[in-house]
């Protein structure tokens, strides 16, 4: 007994070991994401080290956006684990996945059952059950995943038994048929009519004495390693009525359904929730993949759970069990490291290939982000950056040194200098020579300070925005813009500035600084100058203001208000006349308020309209040394989340605090409810 344990306790030492060096390498090969792969390690280890133990799949779910190595993650661990030969991967979003996933599992369960296998059900998303109508829908194919998900279980058909099974019935009737007709067969010769085989059969062929080699390819698929050489010499050994009970029996067979069982199954789910990760959307490449970050870092498992509530039933997200792993955004330095990583590689490569060490200058990091980096779409644009800037001109770089040079060269150093790509070729460190190309920077030129009319107008209407949520929401924006390379957005705002929590008395300055570019506009330009780039604006304070007196609670009436069409709820609807005249009174004097606000401060909202076009880029320190030269006691308001101890904090402990003092003053002949009057309106008077 204590051998057995001595050796069980050795074999599970050494099978987390060899976690914790699959953990460590992962960790190299993937940026930004050490705590999903430890979580990643941690809940298999079980499946791992005692799959014996394990009577259902092991279920783990990646969440994220597209582009931030969920499948490759899966890919590398299956690799590293040994598993690459019981690894299945499907994407639910491609036609008649459910048939491949059935007819792969079970040649697997033929030859491998109870062994344990990692599954990946990829782009998750598209198996949705409800339609964006709120209507339920389930296509056949679905109905296997979440069988597979409960138990690991599946009743199959075989598809190519299936397709068999309708020959083998015609075959059947036709040998039935012949039966009738007299015709007999031995040795797989027909003796009998060959005009009436010919029509029961429907051939035109004209070797009629025997089987062909069509009737007997109808047996193989229920042979093990069938040929029509070993079917022949089967067949040659039965008369007709032999053939037609075989022929019974294997259609029997074909309509059996077979049992599936991989209870062992690690299974992965992966996609992107769109409910939950709701700036996928947005293709803008300015926007910054830090901001990106810092939002996904903030997503919840209930977030995830409440977003898969729109895309499936209750009991359905309930299979998917509680194991959520959400991917965060990459950031600024997770894409520099990939970048660096990258050309690393391309260097590497070349040197073994040619025998020629490239040198990539910190420039040539800087080109690839600048042009590369989309923060929504994670890695994919990158890569595809990286080949068309740097590797599509390795080729020509190198014929053109071997043909400009007497000399060979070792090393090349290559470098950015304005839109060209400057290649230096050094033999033992002596240049021998210098070629340029010309580097195609499409996003560079976009963002371009080309100080038009159209960054003027831009500088101006950002400004607005910004100033106001300095001025009325004590907030100061990450990042402001007064050119893009988007081809939707000239400028834009970006950070923190409105809290997830909505207080009454925001209301009216949260739709003031959403109108603060149109305001902006008219007060520096003049009213009938103002442009048409306002109507995203003005449909967000439509938008705010209408959820806020209509669902929120916010207007005088705590009702909601809803419509039979949930979007249309944050239109205007003459229906519904009063509660939306407060919500147009709210729009219309926060628009009063932010004009008063920004004419009384115009030599400040000048000053930032005048840096954004000058450099079209402010950053937050950028903004925090021109507001403190105009009032030098700003402090920017604390957000409020999970961890902050703000106001709302400061108001309950003082509450609290006056509370004990009046029980303490000794008052105890007063009534309980005496008390509590003194006590209301002590704490009334104070507010």
């Amino acid at each position: 007994m204590d051998a057995t344990f001595s050796c069980s306790h050795a074999y599970i030492k050494e099978r987390l070991s060899y976690l914790d060096a699959v953990k460590s390498s992962l960790k190299k090969d993937f940026y930004g994401i050490d705590h999903i792969i430890g979580s990643v390690i941690d809940t298999i280890i079980p499946w791992f080290v005692m799959p014996q133990l394990q009577d259902r799949p092991l279920i783990v779910n990646l969440w994220g956006m597209t582009g931030t190595g969920k499948s490759s993650l899966v890919i590398k661990l299956a690799e590293k684990l040994g598993f690459a030969d019981k690894f299945y991967q499907y994407d639910l979003g491609t036609n008649n996945f459910g048939y491949r996933m059935y007819n792969d599992l079970y040649k697997f369960n033929e030859g491998k059952a109870g062994n344990p296998l990692i599954i990946v059900l990829d782009e998750f998303q598209n198996a949705r059950t409800i339609e964006e109508n709120g209507k339920e829908k389930e296509p056949s194919e679905v109905k296997a995943v979440w069988s597979l998900l409960d138990s690991g279980k599946l009743l199959y058909s075989p598809w190519n038994n299936r397709d068999s099974s309708e020959h083998i019935h015609n075959f059947m009737i036709r040998i039935a048929q012949c039966i009738e007709e007299g015709i007999q067969i031995r040795d797989c010769k027909l003796i009998g009519n060959e005009e009436i085989y010919r029509k029961i059969m429907s051939t035109s062929d004209e070797e009629l004495s025997t089987l062909t080699d069509r009737d007997i390819s109808v047996f193989l698929p229920f042979y093990p390693n069938p040929t029509l050489y070993g079917m022949r010499k089967i067949i040659s050994k039965l008369n007709e009525y032999e053939i037609y009970e075989l022929l019974s029996d294997l259609h029997a067979k074909a309509l059996r359904q077979a049992n599936i069982e991989v209870s062992k199954a690690l299974i992965f789910i992966i996609g992107n929730i769109d409910e939950a990760f709701n700036m996928n959307g947005d293709l803008n490449p300015d926007i910054d993949p830090d901001m990106f970050r810092e939002i996904t870092l903030k997503i919840t498992v209930p977030k995830i759970k409440r977003a898969l509530q729109r895309r499936f039933r209750n009991e359905q997200i309930s299979r998917l069990g509680n194991i959520h792993l959400i991917y965060p955004a990459l950031g600024s330095n997770e894409y520099k490291r990939i970048i660096r990583v990258q050309l690393d590689l391309i260097s590497e490569t070349f040197r073994k290939a040619t025998g020629v060490l490239i040198n990539f200058d910190s420039s040539v990091e800087d080109l690839v982000f600048e042009e590369g980096v989309y923060p929504s779409q994670g890695t994919r644009p990158l890569f595809s950056t990286l080949h068309y800037l740097v590797k599509s001109k390795l080729s020509r770089l190198l014929a053109d040194f071997y043909n400009g040079s007497n000399q060979d060269f070792n090393k090349l150093k290559i470098s950015i200098r304005d839109d060209n790509l400057i290649a230096n070729g050094f033999y033992k460190n002596i240049l021998l020579g210098t070629r340029e190309y010309k580097c195609s920077m499409e996003l560079t030129k976009l963002r371009e300070n080309k100080k038009d009319d159209n960054q003027a107008i831009t500088s101006v209407h950002e400004a607005g925005h910004a100033v106001l949520a300095a001025l009325l929401l004590n907030r100061i924006p990450e990042i402001i813009r007064s050119r893009t390379a988007d081809a939707n957005t000239s400028g834009f705002v970006s950070g923190n500035i409105f809290d997830t929590v909505v207080s009454k008395s925001e209301i009216k300055n949260r739709i003031a600084v959403l109108l603060g570019g149109i305001v902006a506009e008219e007060l520096i330009f003049s009213e009938t100058r103002a442009t048409d780039g306002s109507s995203s604006d003005i449909q967000k304070a439509t938008a705010f203001a209408l959820e806020s007196a209509k669902e929120n609670g916010m207007s005088s009436k705590p009702l909601y208000y809803g419509v039979s069409e949930p979007k249309s709820n944050r239109v205007f609807h003459e229906q519904e006349a009063n509660i939306e005249a407060e919500a147009e009174k709210w729009i219309i004097e926060a628009k009063d308020l932010a004009t008063t606000s920004l004419r009384d401060n115009e030599s400040f909202l000048l000053s930032i309209a005048d840096l954004l076009f000058q450099k079209t880029l402010m950053t937050k320190q950028d903004f925090e040394d021109v507001i403190l030269t105009f009032f030098p006691n700003f402090i920017e308001k604390q957000l409020i989340s999970n961890d902050s101890k703000g106001e709302y904090v400061d108001i309950l402990h003082r509450k609290v605090m006056n509370m004990k003092e009046i029980r303490q003053e000794g008052e105890s002949h007063y009534s309980g409810s005496t008390e509590l009057v003194a006590y209301s309106r002590k704490v009334d008077n104070e507010e």
